[in-house]
């Protein structure tokens, strides 16, 4: 993390970094960046990369839909792809991440939709 940047503008300057680098579309909404406590922030931005990472390297994405917001009083950051689908949780490292640092918050979790191939993945 870059010492006093806001979260939501080194998240926002990350996304798109990675999207020049990607050739990938995305659509942002960091709405709730600004509720993420400061012990956690680092756990939100290792999410994010590691989820990038994943559909750059596994789906086969033309746009991915990014958001960090409130969800009936729960942090929800989400990702979602228009990949080929198919993650499956447990298949691999990256995904093993995502699951290890969501824990690692309090009350979080990792759940991934829309595993069929063919529908894109969603992480949230």
């Amino acid at each position: 993390p870059v010492p006093g940047l806001p979260l939501a503008l080194r998240l926002q300057q990350e996304i798109e970094a990675w999207s020049r680098r990607s050739g990938i579309a995305v659509l942002i909404d960091l709405s709730a960046a600004d509720r993420v406590r400061a012990e956690q922030a680092g756990h939100v931005e290792a999410i994010l990369t590691e989820a990038l990472a994943n559909v750059q390297r596994h789906s086969g994405a033309r746009r991915v839909d990014i958001a960090l917001r409130l969800e009936h009083d729960t942090l929800l950051l989400q990702v979602e792809d228009d990949g080929r689908g198919g993650a499956q949780p447990g298949a691999g490292r990256g995904l093993a991440h995502l699951t290890s640092r969501a824990a690692d918050m309090p009350a979080g979790t990792c759940t991934i939709d829309n595993p069929d191939a063919g529908t894109g993945t969603r992480i949230r």
